[in-house]
C-alpha cells in the first residue's frame, strides 16, 4: 500500500480542508497502486512485489531467508507453472516497524 507523509504548516489550512486534502491524496495513491495492479494483471511477465512489515527485533539472518524462500514457493504454487523463472520475477522487501506503529502485519498484493 502507497504511503505518504504529509506536513502541512500549522493553521495553513482550515480542519475540514485538510482533512479534506488528506483523503483526496490517499485516494490519488490508493488508485495509482490499484492502476499499477491492474497493469501487472494484464501482462503477467512483469515484477512481483511483496512488502513484509515486521514488529522491530524480529528479522535476522534465518528469518529473513526463510520469508522470501516461503513467499517465492508460495506464489510458483500459484502460478501452477504457468510462467517460466518466477524467481527472477519477485522483490520481496522485508522491514521492520517500530513496536505500536500498528503495522504489524506482513502486507501483500493479491
Amino acid at each position: 500500500m502507497p504511503m505518504c507523509d504529509a506536513y502541512i504548516p500549522t493553521g495553513a489550512l482550515e480542519p475540514d480542508a485538510e482533512r479534506a486534502l488528506i483523503a483526496k491524496i490517499t485516494e490519488i495513491l490508493v488508485s495509482h497502486e490499484v492502476r499499477r495492479i491492474f497493469d501487472l494483471m494484464d501482462d503477467p511477465q512483469e515484477i512481483y512485489r511483496f512488502i513484509a512489515s515486521v514488529p522491530e527485533g524480529q528479522l535476522d539472518d534465518e528469518f529473513i531467508p526463510a520469508i522470501n524462500r516461503d513467499i517465492l514457493a508460495a506464489l510458483q504454487e500459484a502460478e501452477a507453472g504457468k510462467w517460466p523463472d518466477t524467481g527472477s520475477r519477485v522483490w520481496i522487501f522485508t522491514r521492520e516497524v517500530p513496536d505500536g506503529t500498528g503495522a504489524r502485519t506482513a502486507l501483500a498484493y493479491t
